[in-house]
Formats: C-alpha cells, structure tokens, sequence
C-alpha cells in the first residue's frame, strides 16, 4: 500500500447512524458510564483531554523546571469486528501520511504490523462498551516507518453493530519529551542538592512539593523525607521574629502567592515544640506564574540557617543597648539615612518614624553641636577620611544627653560613597569628666581651689597686658597648725583648716582666688589692681579675722597668719617669681615674729638669689664629688667606750668652701635633692662600717640622718635592704635618724615604711627630742627604739633648773617606754655626771670628740678616749 503525504483533506464522515457529533456524544456517554475510579475512565478520560493534560503538565514542568513540552494531538480511528478502518479524523490521516480515503483501505494489522492477523478476531469479544483499553506499542506510516504510539480503545454501539473507537498518540515526542525530562529532573535536582541553601517549592495551598537536601538537613529531616504542609507539621510552628506563633496565611509565602511580591532577607522562626529548638531561618521568597497567567501558581523560597547569626545579631543589639551605642549609615548618592534602634532610642526618635533624614539627625542636637557634625559629614563626604566629636543632644522627647560620633566615609572608584559612623552614650563619662576636673582644681578639704588651678589663674591673670594694673599674690601660712594638728589629732585639723578657708574667704574682696596650696598653706590671688595698698589692706584684713580664737569641742586655741605680698611688675613678672618671692616674703614674716605680713624687698631678693645659687650648686655637688662624710663618736657615759658614730655630711664647694649643713640641707629638703644625697650617705656610711669592720674596730652601729622626703619615696626600704646586702651589715648594724617633722607629715605612709624597715632589723631612733611638735603621742605610735635629746637642751643642763628638769623627765619617760636616750651636745664632764645620775647610758658631744674623718675616727676608736677622772 503507497504512502500518501499529503494529509491535508478531511477525514470521512462516518456512517449517518453513528455521525460525527454522535461519537463526541457516544465518547462522553461512555465516559459517563465508565467508573469514576476505574483505570478505564481515566485512560480515556485522558485520550480526551490528552493534548491539554500533557500540555498541562509540560507546562507545569517547564515553569517548575524548564517549561512543560508541547502537546501533540490524537489521531482517531474507528474499527469494525474486522479491523478495518470504517473512519479516521485529519490527525490520524496526518499521523499515518494516507488520505482518509487510503485509510479506510486498511486494517488494524496494516497500521500495528506487530499484531497477529486474527488478533482482533480472537479478542473482539473481550472489548466491552464503557471499557477504556490503552496500550503502548509501534505503528507503521504510510512511509513504512516505524513510530511508538499509544492506543486507548473502546467500545460502543453503531447501532445493531458493535465498532471500536481507537484514539492513538503519536509518542514520538513524549517519549523524547518524557526522556528529556527525566533527565532534566535529575540534573534540577542534582542542582538544588549542590546548593548549600535550603530551597522550597510549594503550591498555593502551601503544600511542599520539593524540598533540596540542604533544606533537610536545616529542618533535621531525613533525605527523601515525605515533607507535608509545613504549618500541618507536628514537631515545627512557624514564628515571627517575635518569637509569636504564625499562621500560614500570614507568612512570607502565602503573601507572595496572594500579591504577587517576591520578598527577600526575611527573617522568619521555626519552633520545635517537642525539643524546644528554635531555629531563625533568612529567606528569599519568590512567587511563579504560568506563562499568560496573572495568578502565581507556586512559590519558591531560598531560606538559610541564620540561627547562629540571630543570636550573635540579639546579642550585639543587647550588647548595644547595655554599652548605649548605636550606628547610622548615610547613602550619599541618595541622601538615604539608616539608623539602628539604639540611635533612634538615644536621640529620642520613634521606631516606627521611617521619614527621618540628615536634617532630622541633626536637629537631635544643641544648635552649636549641629555645625560641628554638619561640618564632619561634609569633610569626609567630599574629601574622605574620618571624624571624631561629642555632642549634646538636646531634643523634646528624650533627656539631654551627651553623645560621641565617630565616622569615616567608604570609597568606591576614589570617590566616597557612604558615610558610616557610630553613636555612644557618654553622659557617665562627661559627668566623670566634669567631676574630676572639678576635684583636679578643688582641695577636697576646704572646697577652695588647688595649688595647680591658682597658678593657672595667676597665669592667666599675667596674660592681661594692662598698664597700671596687674595681681597681686599673697602666701598665708597658718603659725603653729603642725603643734595643734598633733595635739588633737587630724580630724581637729580637718575642721581647722575648713574654718581658716572661710575666714579667708570672708576677708578677700571680690574677684580674688584663695587657694589651698599645701598642708597649712593658702594662697590669696587678686587678679587684676591698680591699687598697689589693696595688698596689704587684705593682709591686714585677714590678720584680723584671725585674731578670733578658733572652737573645736570644748578647746579654744589661737592660729595667726604669717602672709608674704608679691606685685606685679615690681616683684615679679612671671607666675614663679611671683610665688617665690610671696614665699620669701612669708618666711622673712615668720623670722619677724609671725602672726604679720611682709611685703618682697630687694634684701629679700638677694636671699632669695643666693637661695637659688646654693640650690643649684647643690643640685651638682654629688657629681663634682663635692660632698663627704664626718663620723662624730657615740661614747657610752659611764665608760667613755665607743660604741657608734653618727655620720654628718659635709659640703665643701669648690667656688666658696665649706657651708654648714644647716645652712644646705633644708634647701636640699625644698629641692628635693636630699633624696639622691640622702642615698649617696647612705651606701657610704655602710661602706665606711664595713671597713671599720674589717679593720678589726669593734664599732656596734652607725647612725644615718634621713629626711622624710626620703621616707616618702618608693621603696625606700628596698634602698636600705640593698645598702646592708652590698656590704654584708646586719640590720642592727644601722641606725636611721629622723625629727618629729617625720610624723607630722605623711604619717600613714611613712609609718608603713618604718615599719618594714623594722622588720629588717634596722634601729631607728628620734632626733631632737623636745624641739618643736613633740608629744607623748608618736612615741605610743611610731616603731622607734632611742631618742635623742636635743643639743638645745644640754646647754642649760644642769645649771639652769627648768632645762635640767627637762632632761631628767625625758629620761624617765625613755626608760618607762623601755626606749635607749642618747643625748647631744654633752661639753663638760658635770653634764656628763648629770646624766649619768638619771639614767643615761649614752651620749656624743664635744667633751668626748668633734666629728672627725673616717680615718681620724679608726684611729680614736682604736686607742680609745683618754682616761679622764670620769672615766671610772
């Protein structure tokens, strides 16, 4: 049988009983008839709709995957009991390439050559009406090409003749399409599987139609797990960022189906109810639409586990708000600002106000704050770099505040585009700030200002260049404070000094600067005068606001004021000349009698630059090796045996000679100097025993003078441990001298270290007995084992009575409190005997030697003292 290619003509009518519309009739009567649930309805169901099903689904499949494959249509043939064509449509005429004409020519076996020839004879019976029959097998074109189709057949009625209906579908392309999309649906899911991120596809109902093996893992299914509607999930509920449980229709993917909005970097919760996990998930959301549909059929979403992320971001924001900072962001191509929530919650803006732009930001602060932060922005916006300022934010609906902005611009292509910065509370700090400033230029005990902000003040007092006027400096120094101090103890001083200030206070005009500048010292600055008698009138003023006695509890006692007066330009140009030569002026008051004033002269400049001149050769006198040591015996009474020596330092300048040590020492105690000096006597003082020592001299100890600048220096204990350990010495071997000044100033601090200085075996021993301060106090208080009387003292002894009386109470108060006496200044031998008579074992003066040289000392105390008729 020829092929004919042309299929272009109409397919032949069938039979008049059976007709064209009939059969559409009798097909959907059979359809009617045939079980719902029967495999025979649905294969001929779907020979009907075929074309649309598999268009449908390669629809479906091209949108989900690549697009579905286009649908071919069915070719129809209705057969008799024969197997011949009694009718075919233009489908089967072009399916086949025979007119319809040729169709009608053949049989069932010219078209499906692979059936037997009784095929259908054998078979016939077994087709029923209503029953859909569908097999797959290979026909034959009129070319004589093979082509796999598929062929649902049934029965129906021509009226007294039983025909068959043969819908067959060319399944050249669907099997190609089908081969196709198997292999398309692998390599999509080979691709979803290799993306790390959790993908999702689901249908407007929400149910889960594909799930990659990242999203399993991240919601802890199994693989290939059977993923249902993810709100139907037992064991997870979806949440808000809240933590509060949320509906399907509230999510992220069902607004997507319903708006048609894709919705991206959202953040969403899963809370697994039975082990109370919570998992934060970041998602993409995209809904899909079928091509020529405005109706999104499904909806992908592109999530990943941000759990980790979430946290470290909540506790970044807790972090912020407990540190009160936050951060803004500037887009400078669009002038868009973002701001943090700790920044809206510092500057007082709403959270929800999404309008708030840089003239908002900058109304946040005090009017002179805007252009400092305005001036910033604009710098690095235009030229780079960054910006450090602290600002007062100053708005109506949060409490002022203080704020510190630091920014830097970011660089794309050279040029900024994006200014970021962050914003901290700084309020604590300033206040801090504030606070310690205040405290650094206020004496905490009087409330008046300190020695470093008066001289700031004077400072800038002499920076007003005005002629005829200028300040005027006045140095009070309480008389006598140190004896009271002592006598009712600190807290007496506390209330003395307090009430000196007022009264200080109280005589100054207004303007002036009074200043605590020391223990008992003040300073009374009046800034700017052309009166130059308006000092001493204040002098005046304050002698007699003194003269009223001073109450603590039920004791009265009298303090006066020694005042110095120093003026600008005649006594001083500078901030130090004018508080020197105040300084001066307030001693030489002193030297008169205290309880008056003084004004500077040029006799006391010239003591003032002879002062200067000994200070600054002193400062040099241990490197040009100026200075030496004397040793004066420490002789017992009884005996007239050696038992010590007391060093004394020595200066002899090169320019001038010898200066006595009363004479530098106290200007080496103001300098400081006396420390390094003081450390320089004692290594050689040690050394110098240690060779006594050596030599076979049988000296028990030598004593050291110390000044409590010393003490006060760190670890001055330590100097002394590394002196003993050079040499070898024993504690005991040295003895350290001190005056009561040692326990009047600094006496918590160098208490300690007299202390540690005992506990190295050390002696110590107080100088000067009975001069100045002295009270039964320290010797209760302080870690001493000897004192000395002093000089003064013996000179009376024991001719005058009161002097003699003296001696002869300090001896016993010694020996009650079990300490040793060593008296001073001992020239004859009645006071020796005297001495002896109370009790004293020891004793060093010019009856026995005067100081001598190292040398000169080794050979008196080898030969001993000349016997005299004491010596017994």
């Amino acid at each position: 049988m020829s092929a004919n290619n042309g299929t272009g003509g109409k397919p032949a009518v069938l039979p008049e009983a059976l007709g064209h519309k009939r059969l559409l009739v009798h097909l959907r009567q059979i359809l009617a008839r045939c079980p719902e649930d029967s495999a025979d309805h649905a294969a001929l169901a779907a020979a009907i709709i075929s074309l649309e099903t598999l268009q449908q689904r390669l629809r479906v499949a091209e949108a989900r995957y690549v697009g579905l494959l286009e649908a071919v249509p069915d070719a129809v043939t209705v057969l008799d009991d024969s197997g011949q064509i009694i009718e075919a449509n233009s489908a089967a005429c072009e399916l086949y390439q025979y007119t319809p004409e040729q169709l009608r020519q053949l049989g069932v076996t010219d078209l499906s050559p692979d059936l037997a020839a009784d095929h259908l004879h054998r078979h016939w019976n077994e087709f029923e009406v209503g029953r859909i029959e569908s097999v797959q097998r290979e026909n034959l074109r009129g070319d004589g090409s093979r082509f796999p189709v598929e062929i649902r057949t049934n029965a129906f009625m021509d009226g007294p003749h039983k025909r068959l209906i043969a819908l067959a579908r060319d399944r050249t392309e669907i099997a190609a399409a089908e081969a196709e999309l198997r292999i398309r649906e692998l390599r999509y899911g080979e691709l979803l599987d290799a993306v790390d991120k959790g993908v999702m596809i689901q249908s407007r109902d929400g149910r889960v139609e594909a799930l990659n093996e990242a999203g399993r893992r991240i919601l802890d299914l199994p693989p290939q797990a059977q993923c249902e509607h993810i709100s139907d999930l037992e064991q997870w509920e979806l949440c808000d960022q809240r933590g509060e449980p949320l509906a399907w229709r509230d999510s992220y993917q069902s607004r997507a189906l319903r708006r048609n909005e894709r919705y991206s970097d959202v953040i969403v919760g899963l809370f697994h109810r039975h082990s109370g996990r919570l998992l934060w998930l970041q998602q993409t959301v995209v809904p899909q639409r079928l091509s020529g549909s405005h109706r999104a059929s499904q909806v992908v979403t592109l999530f990943t586990d941000v759990s980790a992320s979430e946290r470290r971001r909540e506790m970044f924001e807790d972090i912020q708000r407990l540190a009160r900072i936050g951060a803004f962001d500037i887009d400078l191509a669009t002038d868009a600002l973002h701001l943090t929530d700790q920044v809206r919650r510092l500057l007082g803006i709403d959270e929800d106000d999404h309008d708030v732009g840089l003239t908002e930001l900058l109304d946040s602060f005090h009017p002179r704050d805007r252009d400092a932060l305005h001036d910033a922005l604009t710098r690095v916006a235009e030229h780079s770099g960054s910006f450090d300022v602290e600002l007062l934010v100053q708005r109506p609906t949060c409490t002022a505040r203080w704020v510190r902005v630091i920014g830097r611009s970011s660089q794309r292509r050279g040029k900024p585009w994006r200014v970021l910065a962050t914003l901290q509370d700084i309020s604590h700090r300033r206040l801090q700030e504030e606070r310690l400033r205040v405290q650094a230029q206020t004496d905490p005990l009087t409330g008046l200002e300190n020695r470093d902000q008066a001289l700031r003040r004077l400072e800038q007092a002499l920076l007003v260049r005005d002629p005829g006027r200028g300040p005027t400096v006045l140095y009070v120094d309480l008389d006598r404070f140190k004896m009271v101090n002592d006598l009712l103890g600190h807290a007496a001083g506390d209330v003395l000094l307090a009430a000196a200030a007022r009264r200080l206070i109280a005589s100054s005009p207004a303007g002036a600067v009074v200043a605590r500048v020391g223990g008992d010292e003040f300073l009374v600055i009046l800034p700017s005068t052309t009166d130059q008698a308006l000092g001493g009138e204040v002098a005046e003023r304050i002698g007699a606001a003194f003269s009223a006695s001073f109450s603590y509890g039920s004791e009265e006692f009298q303090i006066t004021p020694s005042i110095g007066l120093a003026r600008f330009p005649e006594h001083g140009d500078s901030v130090q000349q004018l508080l020197n030569h105040a300084d001066v002026a307030m001693y030489e008051a002193k030297r008169r009698g205290r309880n008056t004033w003084q004004a500077f002269s040029p006799h006391l400049a010239k003591r003032l630059q002879e002062r200067l001149l000994i200070e600054t050769q002193l400062h040099r006198a241990l490197d040009q090796e100026e200075l030496s040591l004397v040793f004066q015996p420490k002789v017992q009474l009884y005996s007239g045996r050696i038992v010590g020596a007391e060093a004394l330092l020595r200066w002899t300048r090169r320019s001038s000679g010898e200066l006595p040590p009363d004479i530098f020492v106290p200007h080496a105690e103001t300098t400081g100097d006396i420390v390094p000096i003081g450390r320089w006597v004692l290594r050689q003082a040690c050394r110098q025993l240690r060779q006594w020592l050596d030599q076979g001299l049988a000296i028990e100890h030598v004593a050291v003078n110390v000044s409590h600048r010393q003490l006060l220096s760190e670890h001055f204990d330590e100097l002394v441990a590394q002196a003993l350990d050079e040499f070898g010495l024993p504690g005991e071997m040295l003895e350290l001298e001190m005056t009561e000044r040692v326990f009047i100033e600094d006496a918590q601090d160098i208490n300690q270290t007299l202390i540690k200085l005992r506990q190295l075996g050390v002696r110590l021993s107080l100088d000067d007995f009975g001069e100045g301060y002295s009270a039964l106090g320290y010797l209760r208080r302080v870690p001493v084992q000897s004192i000395k009387i002093s000089h003064h003292f013996m000179q009376g002894v024991p001719a005058q009575s009161k002097d003699a009386r003296l001696c002869e109470a300090i001896i016993q108060l010694a020996d009650s409190l079990d300490l040793d006496v060593v008296a001073e200044g001992v020239e004859s031998d009645e006071q020796r005997r005297f001495l002896v008579q109370q009790g004293a074992k020891l004793g060093q003066g010019f009856l026995f030697s005067r100081p001598l040289s190292a040398g000169r000392f080794a050979e008196l105390a080898s030969s001993g003292l000349r016997r005299r008729d004491w010596a017994g």
